[in-house]
This record gives structure tokens, sequence and C-alpha cells, in this order.
């Protein structure tokens, strides 16, 4: 699926409106419920891939660019997962796991963070905006 938007980069600024595959975002919610995601599964798997299109493009999904280039799903984890999981199977949009897109919005650019991990202070930081869950539940036990 292609929304005829540019694609995703980590140079992206905050603000620009575009497009990623889905297998490229990092989510920062380590939980979704299953209920909403099956139902968003049944009426995404029921769209056409104009109306899918169509509605993907006025629910963009919020994107966060850091930790040297990788870009992390700050809301809608919901879409995400159900579109995810709705490329899988049978859908009448035709879309696959390989070409599954969504359009996003740039929140915020920190891609000169170095690393590949995220450090305690890379999520305590997404936390006080709102934009990822407790800190505390990212932690190695």
């Amino acid at each position: 699926m292609n929304f005829d938007l540019p694609e995703l980069t980590p140079e992206t600024p905050a603000g620009v409106l575009c497009q990623v595959k889905i297998k490229d975002l990092k989510p920062t919610q380590n939980a979704v419920g299953f209920d909403e995601v099956n139902d968003k599964i049944a009426r995404y798997s029921a769209k056409s891939e104009e109306d899918l299109k169509d509605y993907l493009l006025v629910h963009p999904v919020p994107v966060v660019i850091g930790n040297g280039g990788q870009f992390y799903l700050t809301d809608h984890h919901h879409l995400a997962n159900a579109l995810w999981k709705t490329a899988e199977g049978e859908n009448a949009a035709g879309i696959d796991s390989k070409n599954v897109r969504v359009v996003i919005m740039v929140q915020h650019n920190r891609s000169s963070l170095k690393g590949h991990r995220a450090s305690p202070g890379w999520w305590s930081s997404l936390h006080c905006r709102c934009w990822a869950s407790s800190p505390t539940s990212f932690s190695a036990k």
C-alpha cells in the first residue's frame, strides 16, 4: 500500500506527514487490549484498498525519531497492531505483511542521539511528554 507521501527517514523534521512500513516502528506502549485490536481487524479486513487508504490518511500515527534514527510509535498502538494482523490474513484491501504501511506524523526528531538501545533517560523523556508507558515497564526483570 502506498499513500503517495514521502518515506519516513531519520532526517524527517517534526511536523511532517509521511509514510512508513509498520515493521519499522518500535512501540512505546508495553501492552494493547486485544478486544479493541480484534474489533479493528474485523473492520480493516472488510475495507477496500481505497477505503482503507482514506481511513489511514485521516488517522496518522504519531512517531518520535530517536536513538540514531529509530522510529518510535507513541500512540495508535491498537491501530498499528490491528493493521499488521489484518495484513497477515485475508483482507479486501489486498495488503500483506510485506507492503503494509501507515501514515505518520513526526512529533519530535532526536535522531542525533547515539546508540542502538534506548537509555533510561530516553524513556523518561518520552514518559514526561506522555509519549510512552512508564519507564519502569521497560526495565529487564
